[in-house]
């Protein structure tokens, strides 16, 4: 069989693999950042180990672990479902600081305005620094 052909073959998994890992670490990093920001400390704390913890050790140890090592404890994932796991938490790990970075980014300005507009924290979140902070870590 062509080599050619077989790459041709697995690119509709590694497509898949790669919009399910970056999708599911995208959403798992927000509220992984907001615990970063939190102003109570244990949230901080907490936040700032797990995302050093999953960013200071390679991707290929993590999927081992998570392929190799969760089954000792009762857990079993197929290959396709630990791989998205495994770099969907890595994943989420960097974009919680990327994140984090385009939040401080933002001006103190912003945040004074929204406040001196009553907006409630959802909201200045939401229509005054979200699409700032975006804008601001996208091309991270």
């Amino acid at each position: 069989m062509d080599p050619m052909w077989e790459i041709v073959q697995g690119l509709p998994t590694t497509i898949a693999l790669a919009f399910l890992a970056l999708g599911g670490g995208a959403l798992a990093a927000i509220p992984l950042m907001l615990l970063r920001k939190s102003r109570f400390a244990p949230f901080r704390i907490a936040a700032l180990f797990t995302i050093t913890f999953w960013r200071a050790i390679p991707p290929i140890v993590w999927l081992f672990l998570i392929f190799f090592g969760l089954p000792e404890l009762g857990v079993r994932f197929g290959p396709f479902r630990a791989a998205v796991v495994g770099l969907g938490l890595i994943a989420a790990a960097y974009l919680a600081e990327m994140y984090r970075g385009g939040l401080m980014a933002v001006e103190k300005g912003q945040w004074e305005a929204g406040a001196a507009l009553g907006l409630r924290t959802r909201d200045l979140y939401r229509f005054v620094i979200g699409p700032q902070a975006l804008r601001i870590a996208l091309p991270a």
